[in-house]
């Protein structure tokens, strides 16, 4: 996720002429392991770079990111960490906003990662009661 923000931060900064645009994606992919603040903390070098030399630059960089930032949180992030946590992408999404509706902050933090542990936890008891049960094992 972070390596995608890095490549196509770059790409864009390097586009709209931004000087140091290697380094401002860099930092922009360190700080999108953040949850949810990493993203904009990521954009804050950019903005003060700019904001009195040329707003405009800034503007549009902004704008950009955001862009970049939706496409990654909508798209590409319910699909990486679905595809290491073997979680379907909708599932994600689901649970990001009900943990949020529910718990706010922290319940988007925990949700993903509660929900993988339980669904780890559940599928070893069905195998360990299918393995008694095929091999006639009483608990």
């Amino acid at each position: 996720d972070a390596g995608f923000i890095f490549v196509f931060s770059f790409i864009g900064y390097q586009v709209m002429g931004v000087q140091y645009a290697f380094l401002f994606a860099l930092v922009a992919a360190v700080t999108n392991v953040i949850p949810y603040i990493g993203p904009y903390l990521g954009l804050v070098p950019v903005v003060l770079a700019y904001v009195a030399t040329d707003p405009k630059k800034m503007i549009i960089a902004i704008i950009y990111i955001m862009i970049l930032q939706q496409i990654d949180g909508n798209i590409i992030y319910p699909r990486v960490v679905g595809g290491a946590m073997k979680i379907h992408p909708l599932t994600i999404m689901v649970l990001l906003v009900l943990g949020g509706n529910i718990y706010g902050l922290i319940g988007m933090l925990v949700a993903v990662p509660g929900y993988a542990i339980i669904k780890e936890i559940v599928k070893f008891a069905a195998g360990v009661y299918d393995y008694h049960k095929k091999n006639k094992i009483v608990l």
